[in-house]
């Protein structure tokens, strides 16, 4: 999906992506009611998420109730923004004369479309479908089909078709925002969304933030990848970086030209930064004593956990357990 044209064909990718360009994403989330303003705030939750893993503003978005809420937003904002539906999963969405004529522009005009739910009898009754494929709600495909002859249903969940999405219902809304998300932002992206926000069954557990972080900054090279999987197993007790290279079967300095090529870090500085990342998640998240903590992330002493901690987090390791518990300091 490009975002720079209105209604381009979606075309999800079949080869992983690490890197797309950084240009901003905005949603428009239209509801049908205040009973499905739930489905915006989970949709949002996506974006919210993603803008978290890349550490960057990319995705923003609003909310507003009802067609005639497109009135407040401006054509110029709606060329610019991804246009959402969301309709629930009982009643049918019926649509005014008025409430026709903003919508027919507005989807005409947005980057993107998508539609939740009720929301495929907005297109459907407006004749904007365009021979496009589409995604109707097992409670709503009867009278869809009785609607327009031009709809060329689906039995699937999601689908993306021609510049539209469309989602059958709630939890499927929140897979099909996560893959919009995917293709501009990166398939590691999404993979790391899907785990984070339990959109998927992984095989193992879900890896840890800074994991993703690193695997995407190094755009999936093979050494930091097979790094990551064999530093995240040992953190506890650490293996010598010799060890380490031996272990994903390479040198000392093929790793250490992967890591300074990539991530602008040492193996060393690499293996650090996880210890670190555990000994926060260990702080902020459990009430283990320090000392276990320091065990537990592979520091030999709180002397030289509260070094490097410090270093990386602006903090001493008890000051974070501290604010935990009783705030920060105005």
């Amino acid at each position: 999906m490009h975002h720079d044209r209105p209604n381009t064909a979606f075309v999800m990718n079949s080869r992983p992506v690490y890197l797309e360009e950084r240009n901003q994403q905005s949603y428009l989330f239209v509801t049908q009611d205040s009973t499905v303003q739930f489905v915006a705030d989970a949709c949002g939750n996506v974006l919210r998420s993603a803008n978290s893993f890349l550490e960057d503003d990319r995705f923003s978005w609003q909310c507003v109730e009802g067609l005639s809420g497109l009135e407040t937003v401006g054509q110029t904002a709606l060329s610019n923004s991804a246009l959402v539906l969301i309709g629930g999963a009982e009643q049918a969405w019926p649509i005014s004369a008025a409430e026709l004529r903003l919508l027919k522009p507005a989807f005409r005009s947005a980057r993107h479309v998508c539609v939740i739910g009720a929301g495929v009898f907005l297109p459907l009754s407006a004749g904007l479908l365009d021979g496009r494929q589409i995604s109707v709600h097992p409670n709503f495909r009867l009278a869809a089909s009785e609607i327009t002859i031009d709809a060329d249903i689906s039995c699937d969940v999601i689908t993306h078709s021609g510049g539209l999405s469309s989602a059958t219902g709630y939890v499927a809304a929140s897979i099909m925002i996560s893959e919009l998300v995917g293709e501009q932002a990166g398939s590691v992206t999404k993979q790391a969304l899907d785990d984070h926000l339990g959109l998927n069954r992984p095989a193992q557990p879900a890896d840890t933030l800074e994991k993703w972080r690193l695997l995407r900054k190094s755009q999936g090279h093979p050494v930091i990848t097979a790094a990551l999987e064999v530093i995240s197993d040992n953190l506890e007790d650490p293996l010598p970086i010799r060890e380490l290279a031996e272990t994903i079967g390479v040198s000392s300095r093929q790793l250490e030209r992967a890591c300074s090529a990539t991530l602008e870090m040492s193996p060393k500085q690499l293996y650090r930064k996880l210890q670190l990342r555990r000994a926060h998640t260990l702080l902020t998240q459990t009430k283990l004593s320090i000392t276990e903590v320091s065990v537990a992330s592979g520091f030999n002493s709180n002397c030289v956990l509260s070094k490097w901690y410090r270093e990386e987090y602006g903090e001493l390791p008890s000051q974070t357990r501290k604010n935990v518990w009783y705030g920060r300091a105005a």
